[in-house]
């Protein structure tokens, strides 16, 4: 099977899974599958739909022959389908599956006839199907496919499964049959699953389906004992490329129904005693090296596993020849060694509905516009994990901005959670993650320092950034732009987007304005902040800033003319001037950098960071006092930006807020 597919060959098993109105998916959804050697990753949060993908499968479990009657030849029984899997309970609507096969991965049937039949499908074909509740009856009819027609239709008049004479292969039903029935086996033989909990009291109920227990079984059989070595002796070879131990001898403790490990020095460790991460590991590598399987599909590939470690697994899954992958993760470190030929998923559900999207990937598929955009994000040092596995991505531009968001949103929750009595925290990596743009970059990025020309500008290359996540909320400085320039036109285009991308959500339909009238509303837009200082640092709160070059005039001999400024000097909100030009204008030396922000911004960040307390975000908080207006923004600012991490989060049900006067 798997092993008679060429190594430099670049196929796939399933090419695609098509379904609908199945549990959480209402909608037709069609999951393309990466090809042998990549990996599709499947990511988002509990309980959207990622584990589902793998209970498809399902449809394959336990059915060694089909049912005659009415229904006949072609129909399965359903046992283990019920109303609970469709859509909302509603079972007078099919549950549709279809799987698209790569004929030539199918390696060779037994029967001549079928493998001619196959080779005349022009290399794929689509096999279906459609579950049905028929008279309070569920049942399952099969049908094979070219993409355009089927081979059988149920027919609601007679209630039965009709064969489609205008079907274009040449064979009559009983061939139809024949082909089903060797093709189901097939498929059924070359898929496995892992289920996320692993032990070895657990054995899966799925003929193709593991957990821990099958293992143990295995390796007590008195037969296949070439084939034990052969799996042992890779997992050891294995072991060695992670740079863990390798056990000299592996065998059962039938009374306690563990893994007894030999280690040098005749040190003997059952699988409790030496962890459960080296356990689970062995495992996942036994069932990886007897299976022989075309697809295999874990879920939490990351259990019990450090980081380390599961980069070099990855790479030892994508070693594995004529194999695809499928993993359901939730974990950044598996995200981060994902590599531009994977195809990566990220799985949401919103009033009931599951849905999923590709991430750095087109509808193409493995397109060059994907891998450019994958490797400017590899460049920024932005993580598949960093924007998949949080519901909403706040924007910044720099590695200092993103100290001052994490230090605003940690302090002024608390002011928030009090005034509007909510319940519950944010948690960074959860609700939201901060990822920056890296400043001045390739002119790909819209929201760059770096001013770009109309021409240079590509609208498709934009839309992917701003849709990495899909509830991004973007702050950028505004720089003193004026009216016309390049930096104001590229700020209104982002301002656009944005707008555009919330009239095709639920939450903000209400919110959207014309592109004529936008200019007017920027503030209104609920994700988007356009600094009205000329930069970040203009929001410092007095007190922090006196506080910090204190101290810093300690250290630096250039910082001079600390105790000449009086507690007014200290105020740098403005919309014209950066922070370092305005203190070098009140008497401070050492402070400015050419472009007039501050020279020391990184650790003004830290400092902030570390000492923001609720105080700063009131007017009589703290002495000296800081610029009302700049209160005002600020706090107007983030007020909007929490209710909209709570929005996407459906942790808030109230409207986005609108600006006071």
């Amino acid at each position: 099977m798997a092993e008679k597919l060429a190594n430099d060959e670049k196929k796939t098993f399933i090419k695609s899974i098509n379904f609908e109105n199945y549990r959480g998916f209402k909608n037709k959804h069609v999951l393309s599958l990466a090809d042998f050697g990549q990996v599709t990753f499947l990511s988002g949060a509990n309980n959207s739909g990622k584990s589902l993908i793998a209970r498809l499968f399902s449809i394959f479990q336990g059915h060694e022959q089909f049912p005659r009657g009415d229904l006949s030849k072609v129909s399965l029984r359903m046992d283990n389908f019920s109303d609970k899997d469709y859509h909302e309970f509603d079972s007078s609507e099919a549950i549709k599956i279809s799987f698209e096969i790569d004929c030539s991965a199918l390696g060779y049937l037994s029967n001549d006839f079928l493998r001619s039949w196959i080779n005349r499908m022009n290399g794929k074909i689509f096999y279906n199907f459609t579950i049905m509740n028929n008279l309070g009856n569920i049942f399952c009819y099969m049908s094979v496919g070219d993409g355009k027609t089927e081979t059988h239709y149920f027919n609601k008049v007679s209630h039965k499964v009709v064969y489609n004479e205008d079907f274009s292969m040449d064979f009559d039903e009983r061939d139809a049959y024949e082909f089903y029935n060797t093709l189901y086996h097939e498929i059924r033989e070359r898929v496995l699953v892992f289920d996320s909990i692993r032990s070895f009291d657990r054995e899966s109920n799925r003929s193709f389906s593991i957990s821990g227990g099958e293992l143990l079984k295995w390796l007590r059989t008195r037969k296949n004992h070439g084939d034990i070595r052969k799996a042992k002796e890779q997992v050891s070879h294995w072991l060695l490329e992670l740079g863990l131990e390798v056990p000299r001898a592996v065998r059962v403790d039938d009374e306690d129904d563990l893994l007894l490990f030999t280690f040098e020095n005749h040190l003997e460790l059952s699988s409790e005693e030496i962890g459960t991460g080296y356990t689970m590991l062995y495992i996942l590598l036994m069932e990886i090296a007897r299976s022989k399987k075309q697809l295999i599909l874990i879920d939490e590939i990351e259990s019990h596993l450090q980081p380390g470690l599961i980069r070099a697994l990855l790479k030892i899954i994508r070693n594995q020849t004529g194999v695809q992958f499928v993993l359901a993760t939730h974990s950044p470190a598996v995200m981060e060694a994902a590599t531009a030929g994977d195809y990566i998923y990220r799985f949401q559900k919103e009033n009931g509905q599951c849905t999923f999207e590709g991430f750095f990937r087109s509808k193409k598929g493995n397109s060059r516009e994907a891998k450019m955009m994958r490797s400017v994000f590899d460049d920024l040092g932005v993580i598949p994990g960093d924007a998949l596995l949080s519901n909403a991505v706040i924007w910044v531009e720099g590695p200092s901005e993103k100290l001052w968001v994490r230090a605003w949103l940690k302090t002024y929750f608390e002011v928030y959670r009090k005034k509007h009595k909510i319940k519950g925290s944010l948690l960074e990596g959860l609700h939201y993650s901060i990822l920056m743009t890296g400043g001045s970059l390739i002119k790909n990025y819209s929201f760059s320092e770096k001013e770009i020309s109309h021409e240079d500008y590509k609208v498709d290359d934009q839309l992917h950034v701003l849709r990495v996540n899909p509830n991004p909320f973007v702050m950028i400085d505004s720089d003193n732009a004026e009216a016309g320039s390049k930096k104001r036109l590229r700020n209104l285009r982002i301002a656009q987007e944005l707008n555009d991308q919330n009239g095709q959500s639920q939450l903000f339909t209400n919110k959207v304005w014309e592109e004529g009238e936008l200019e007017f509303h920027l503030e209104e837009i609920p994700n988007f902040w356009l600094l009205k200082g000329r930069e970040l640092e203009n929001y410092a709160h007095p007190q922090l800033v006196k506080e910090f070059y204190k101290r810093l005039c300690e250290k630096s001999p250039k910082v001079k003319n600390v105790t000449t400024l009086s507690d007014s000097d200290w105020d740098v909100y403005s919309a014209s001037d950066g922070a370092g030009s305005i203190l070098s204008e009140r008497g401070l030396t050492g402070v400015d950098a050419p472009s007039g922000t501050l020279k020391h911004k990184n650790e003004l960040a830290q400092f902030v960071y570390q000492n923001l307390e609720a105080d700063h975000f009131t007017l009589d908080g703290k002495t000296p006092a800081p610029n009302p207006e700049m209160i005002t923004d600020l706090t107007y600012q983030l007020e909007k930006m929490i209710r909209y991490i709570l929005r996407v989060n459906n942790m808030l049900p109230d409207p986005p807020a609108t600006p006071t006067e």
